[in-house]
């Protein structure tokens, strides 16, 4: 587990030097990603009862959400709309977990 929190220490950093070396860096940058991230997680398969889940889960689920995300746009479907969109995939793959997790307790 340390050696998870030193690369994401490094890729925050680095992410950060290239934001700042563009002079796009504020102290909002990158709010309101919150709600993504934790999506793409639990769609990519992490589990909220803790210790079940991959890395590659985790790519593949920020993969498909950021695909989502660009259809809905593309598609001119309104930003609040598309915040339903995002909440009931999250209601639903908690909901999935949710049972597999009972079903295996």
């Amino acid at each position: 587990t340390m050696g998870v929190f030193i690369m994401a220490g490094i890729f925050y950093g680095s992410g950060a030097f290239l934001e700042a070396f563009r002079a796009n860096a504020s102290a909002g940058t990158g709010q309101g990603y919150e709600l993504d991230a934790i999506a793409a997680c639990v769609v990519g398969g992490i589990s909220f009862n803790g210790g079940i889940g991959k890395i590659s889960g985790a790519v593949v689920g920020v993969i498909i959400f950021t695909g989502l995300t660009y259809c809905l746009t593309f598609l001119g479907i309104d930003t609040n709309l598309q915040f339903v969109f995002k909440g009931f995939i999250i209601i639903t793959a908690v909901a999935l977990d949710s049972v597999k997790y009972l079903k295996k307790k």
